[in-house]
């Protein structure tokens, strides 16, 4: 009975030691916090969309704040640069994404939740065309009514890539390169040298 009796009096010591040692930490939830209004976007234009990079982008709505730094604006999950800030409007510099069904986001400093607008079209502003390798150097360049691209490149060459993109050689010139090409009357193809001299094809 006394074995018994030491065993409860070791254990409820040690509970007890146990017990009181647990830290107590501060709480960090300010129940007097009062957050800013949850921001609500209305409307984005262009409504058919704008170019990614380059392309200036305005959002509609309340509760924006007027310091341009504050707000932080997503296209996609990446950050576009808000270039000016009012309460009910924001323009921003559309970020380096693209797609037909992109979501806004909008967080404000000193609101809890984020707003969203969906969906939002972010176009490329340049693609890659005619095929050229990374060897190829392309000098003067003319355009014909039919939207066919002529290009000069180095080695007396002058092609022609057709409005899908097709490349085909089209004719050889005089000088390893033209300076410039303009497409004239008739159809026929003019370029000049680095001397200034003309010439048709």
């Amino acid at each position: 009975m006394k074995k018994i009796l030491t065993i409860i009096i070791v254990l409820s010591l040690a509970i007890a030691f146990f017990t009181g040692c647990e830290k107590e930490y501060p709480s960090i939830w300010n129940p007097e916090y009062e957050s800013k209004p949850t921001p609500i976007i209305t409307s984005v234009e262009p409504v058919d969309g704008a170019f990614a990079v380059i392309g200036e982008v305005a959002i509609k709505g309340e509760n924006f704040s007027a310091v341009k730094e504050e707000n932080h604006v997503y296209f996609g999950g990446k950050k576009a640069t808000t270039l000016s800030a009012s309460e009910t409007e924001l323009i921003v510099l559309a970020p380096n994404i693209t797609g037909d069904s992109l979501t806004v986001k909008l967080r404000v400093d000193g609101a809890i939740l984020f707003t969203e607008y969906y969906p939002y079209k972010l176009k490329l502003a340049a693609i890659e065309y005619g095929g050229f390798g990374d060897y190829d150097d392309a000098y003067g360049i003319a355009c014909d009514i039919d939207e066919n691209l002529y290009v000069s490149l180095t080695g007396k060459k002058i092609v022609k890539i057709t409005p899908e993109g097709e490349q085909h050689d089209y004719a050889t010139s005089s000088f390893d390169k033209a300076s410039a090409m303009k497409v004239g009357p008739e159809g026929y193809l003019y370029y000049v040298n680095i001397l200034n001299y003309m010439f048709r094809v």
